[in-house]
């Protein structure tokens, strides 16, 4: 048994039940929100993808809302810890309406591919935070050493057999799995390796 079938199992129903509908609830609020703006789906999705390494989900898309109504101008007043760089990327999205070839990563363009998607049957997101759990260690160093696409994809393959396994898609397992992990290790009041060490 790996750690993301331990975290699976050690995760709470409520945590079950908001991973299971995540990534759908996800898209209908993009949904809604590219409708509000009138900007396609794609580019909303490819904007919020481009914006969110390293950054929670609720600055993410609180970025991405003012980032649509100010028309790739950020207020003064709406501070970020976005990099830079990813900002140049989203307001590339935005001004060309193209979500390709500017999106680029493993993890941003899978999870583009599940916001877009939520019922993709192929595609997962491996942040570091996913790599973090399943070798049991959060230092940045040491979860990059996993972070090409070799990791990347067999994260990918141990996500799909489990999710099979549970009868999930595997966007589904691993939204359970990052839910319940980021719950264990936020807990304990720290991201040491030390602490994590105790978890399974």
């Amino acid at each position: 048994m790996n750690n993301f079938e331990r975290t699976y199992l050690g995760s709470t129903e409520i945590e079950k039940t908001m991973g299971f509908h995540w990534y759908q609830d996800q898209h209908n609020y993009l949904k809604d929100m590219s409708a509000h703006f009138n900007v396609k789906l794609e580019v909303t999705c490819g904007i919020v993808a481009a914006l969110s390494p390293l950054i929670s989900w609720q600055e993410n898309i609180n970025i991405a809302y003012h980032f649509l109504k100010f028309k790739g101008k950020l207020p003064s007043n709406v501070k970020t810890s976005c990099f830079k760089i990813n900002l140049k990327k989203a307001l590339k999205i935005y001004r060309t309406k193209k979500v390709f070839p500017t999106l680029s990563g493993f993890k941003v363009t899978q999870f583009y591919a599940n916001l877009l998607n939520p019922f993709d049957e192929n595609s997962v997101t491996i942040d570091t935070f996913m790599i973090a759990c399943y070798y049991d260690i959060l230092d940045r160093k040491e979860t990059g050493k996993h972070a090409g696409e070799k990791g990347i994809e067999f994260l990918k393959s141990e996500i799909r057999a489990l999710a099979i396994k549970y009868d999930l898609l595997p966007l589904q397992f691993q939204a359970i799995v990052w839910l319940a992990y980021h719950r264990i290790v936020k807990s304990m009041g720290s991201y040491s390796r030390q602490l994590t060490l105790k978890i399974f």
